[in-house]
């Protein structure tokens, strides 16, 4: 008897099989509209990510709020300079230490 197959167990196997081709596209088009839906949050938390902490300090800067925790790094600017050395006038010879 086990090597008989049951008509119902056969019927409802292609059943499912039919059910399955015929939805596949569907499931096709479900998957590509999650997979997009994704992709757009991940760009929206991106540019939060980057534009959000950037923007919060230009509007303490303009409401007069003053920063002093986080400074930039130096990029040697201005402040790399000791501050016994100053330039010299052009007429003047560079002193050498």
């Amino acid at each position: 008897m086990s090597n008989t197959i049951n008509n119902f167990k056969k019927l409802q196997e292609e059943e499912e099989e039919r059910l399955l081709r015929s939805q596949k596209p569907k499931i096709q088009k479900v998957q590509n509209g999650i997979w997009q839906s994704l992709g757009v949050f991940k760009f929206v938390g991106q540019l939060i990510e980057v534009y959000l902490p950037a923007m919060v300090e230009v509007l303490l800067f303009s409401a007069g709020g003053n920063d002093t925790q986080r400074k930039a790094p130096n990029m040697g600017g201005v402040d790399d300079v000791p501050p016994d050395v100053t330039p010299t006038p052009p007429d003047q010879p560079i002193s050498r230490r």
